[in-house]
């Protein structure tokens, strides 16, 4: 697949062969415009599929291993390996026959762990029995799924969990069980703060704390207080840097980044969620925030428009200004649904706000929470199912 090209690209190509005149003519490839983010410097392999379509492995570590592209150079079919583990080749094969008991892996993400689960081959499978406990061979029922996947969040955090599945036929007769997968469970729940020691009650730990470009200042906690003392910030706001890695951010989510912040004397600072590495894709959007001597609280709602991005960063840039900057209360968590007032909590606070639009029938209502274009029972039930208990 590697071509002679400066940059070098890879493709998946057709040539319509003349023995004739030994010639090869280019027919067909993908993608249409070779492009150097695609480039596999050794392996991979194309095959062309009895549908017409093609399967291109691109093999490396950082391209998908499974590409399936339709003769009009649309894709069909898309993979790669959570690790990125590479692939010397990839091939669609033909298989006919039903397994006798499903096959299950898990998966675990931020806000849920997801059971992936198939009694490959078997069509007269009604529906899929989810069973799981803290202790091997489970027999305890936690779900049904008609389709061959399932998100669980209601598990208790820091737990190890067994999981097995069933199939159980149209017939209603379940079969065996599929093979045991564990997890231990870490799921964020939506209004929980992610961002550890956010109150400096700890010290500096969970926190990184850089100087660079000839930058020079000191960093202190007095009081529970972050105290930043600048004495060269020179004109790059980056060269001063606090930040906390290993943030996860879900695509569609909506989040709440605050913190409380002041400074010696009026200056900018960069406060921001983004990619730990470059380009630093900034998703919470703020480009900078003005901070006085007054003691202020600031707030940045932002959705993750961006793909998932498990190891995100809370960065603050105090560089370019010898102003001394305070921080504290640093807070990032996902809203939960009904959370209208955005306090990370859904109580009589947003009973309140959702009252005052009760049945009001219009779009945009922050309050219509499941898009209908009115505020009714249905919306009343999604605030009940995500109340907030306890403290």
């Amino acid at each position: 697949m590697p071509t002679e090209h400066s940059p070098p690209v890879s493709r998946g190509a057709e040539y319509m062969l003349d023995t004739n005149t030994l010639t090869a003519t280019l027919v067909w490839q993908y993608p249409p415009i070779p492009t150097n983010t695609i480039y596999s410097y050794y392996m991979g392999n194309v095959q062309r599929l009895t549908n017409g379509n093609t399967l291109i492995n691109w093999a490396v570590g950082n391209l998908p291993k499974l590409t399936e592209v339709r003769p009009n150079g649309t894709k069909a079919f898309e993979m790669n390996w959570v690790d990125g583990w590479e692939a010397y080749r990839v091939w669609r094969c033909p298989w006919q026959g039903s397994a006798l008991q499903p096959y299950l892996i898990t998966e675990a993400y931020p806000d849920n762990l997801t059971l992936i689960f198939n009694q490959f081959g078997d069509t007269n499978v009604g529906f899929y029995r989810i069973y799981g406990g803290t202790s091997p061979h489970s027999t305890n029922l936690l779900a049904t799924s008609g389709v061959t996947l399932k998100k669980l969040i209601n598990l208790q955090n820091g737990s190890t969990y067994y999981f097995r599945v069933t199939a159980v036929n149209k017939q209603g007769i379940e079969g065996p069980y599929s093979n045991e997968e564990t997890n231990t469970v870490n799921i964020i729940k939506p209004g929980q703060n992610m961002v550890k020691n956010g109150d400096f009650a700890q010290g500096t730990n969970s926190w990184v704390w850089t100087l660079s470009g000839g930058a020079t200042a000191a960093w202190a906690i007095e009081s529970g207080i972050s105290h930043f003392y600048i004495t060269n910030g020179t004109t790059t706001l980056a060269n001063i840097q606090l930040k906390q890695t290993g943030i996860p951010m879900v695509q569609s989510n909506k989040y709440v980044f605050e913190f409380d912040a002041w400074s010696t004397s009026p200056r900018y600072i960069e406060a921001k969620v983004a990619q730990d590495t470059p380009p630093n894709l900034n998703y919470s959007g703020a480009a900078s925030t003005f901070v006085t001597p007054v003691h202020n609280h600031y707030r940045y709602v932002f959705t993750m428009t961006a793909a998932t991005d498990l190891n995100a960063s809370v960065f603050f840039n105090l560089g370019s200004s010898s102003a001394g900057v305070y921080l504290d209360n640093v807070s990032l968590f996902n809203a939960p649904p009904g959370d209208l007032n955005l306090d990370g909590r859904v109580d009589l606070l947003d009973l309140q706000l959702m009252t005052g639009d009760w049945l009001k029938q219009q779009s945009g209502l922050s309050t219509d929470l499941d898009g209908n274009g009115k505020v009714d029972f249905l919306d009343f039930g999604i605030l009940g199912e995500n109340w907030t208990t306890g403290l």
